[in-house]
């Protein structure tokens, strides 16, 4: 089964986002789907970071596989319980912007 969002929120997942990771067709075109965190946060399937779709970190991923993308993802932008230690989040929440290359996980990204 395809995504039943695969046409319409296509272009939408680009224009959120910026970029669609490689990779992705076999989410896309899968039941996988639903475990896109794009997917999640689009339909307000569960909890998502307020900063999912501005998260310049993804930029970061666009040559990285979608496995290791929706790993991070999942650890921290889809996990309420664990949003709160995504370093970017910190930064954000005491009103500043967090460095480009700064990952969740306090990581600077090379």
């Amino acid at each position: 089964m395809q995504c039943p969002l695969f046409v319409d929120y296509a272009r939408e997942c680009q224009y959120k986002i910026g970029f669609l990771p490689i990779d992705t067709g076999s989410y896309c075109s899968t039941e996988k789907h639903q475990q896109c965190p794009f997917y999640i946060a689009i339909n307000d399937l569960g909890y998502a970071c307020k900063y999912l779709n501005q998260c310049p970190a993804f930029e970061h991923f666009k040559s990285v596989d979608f496995d290791e993308f929706l790993a991070l993802v999942n650890k921290y932008c889809l996990s309420e319980k664990n949003n709160s230690y995504c370093k970017r989040f910190k930064i954000r929440k005491r009103g500043n912007i967090p460095p480009f290359d700064l990952m969740p996980d306090g990581s600077i990204f090379k």
